[in-house]
């Protein structure tokens, strides 16, 4: 009890909720999923370290810091570049520029985020260069893009291949809720982030775990390296 009240005294809970909100699997989640690791993902323990950092006076710095250091590196920029190097294609990130990060970093919050809007330096720093109706347009995400793949009849084998995964037979992921969830349309479109993340991390598996320093990657097709 003395050790659980220690700990939630240094525990930023914002942080700790940002986490688990851009968590792929959250704790309930997680149980059904993979009841062997339920108990290995505690946000803070790996938040510790982020809590040394004194120089961050804000949350919204520290979720900036975060972010930067997880989902922009590890999903994000990762997903871009691989999508625009399929087709040949350069992927060029100006924003990132070391320079101009660490100005925002330096930039009063106020001038960076009001309420949701978390564009608006940027925005006002084109209002002059591009009309109004496109710097004021909504979002796109690549969600639906993504989810149209489940249409396509090769990606279905694909998935149906993951009942036999190297994940499930070690016991990692659970083969009950994968059959569920791939018997149904409706589910493959609900928790199509969480399926995504299985066969990434199957591909990982069959080519960094099976096979111990690679030489060199696989020439073979998806379909290949999962049968």
């Amino acid at each position: 009890m003395s050790y659980k009240l220690l700990r939630n005294l240094h525990v930023n809970h914002k942080l700790t909720e940002y986490l688990v909100e851009q968590a792929v699997f959250n704790k309930k989640m997680l149980a059904k999923i993979s009841p062997s690791l339920k108990n290995y993902f505690v946000p803070e323990t790996f938040l510790q370290k982020f809590f040394q950092l004194h120089e961050f006076r804000s949350d919204i710095t520290s979720f900036m810091y975060l972010g930067a250091k997880t989902t922009l590196t590890d999903r994000v920029l990762l997903q871009y570049e691989r999508m625009a190097t399929t087709h040949s294609l350069q992927l060029r990130t100006p924003f990132l520029d070391p320079r101009v990060v660490e100005y925002l970093a330096g930039t009063p919050e106020d001038k960076k985020i009001c309420g949701d809007d978390t564009g608006i330096l940027l925005k006002a720093i084109l209002s002059n260069v591009f009309p109004q109706d496109f710097i004021h347009r909504p979002k796109v995400t690549n969600k639906r893009l993504l989810i149209s793949w489940l249409s396509d009849p090769k990606f279905q084998e694909i998935l149906n291949m993951l009942k036999n995964s190297i994940l499930v037979e070690s016991g990692y992921i659970s083969d009950k809720w994968l059959k569920h969830v791939i018997a149904s349309p409706e589910r493959q479109i609900k928790q199509f982030n969480q399926i995504w993340s299985i066969l990434s991390l199957e591909t990982w598996f069959r080519i960094f775990i099976n096979t111990p320093s690679p030489n060199k990657y696989p020439d073979v097709s998806l379909r290949d390296l999962l049968s």
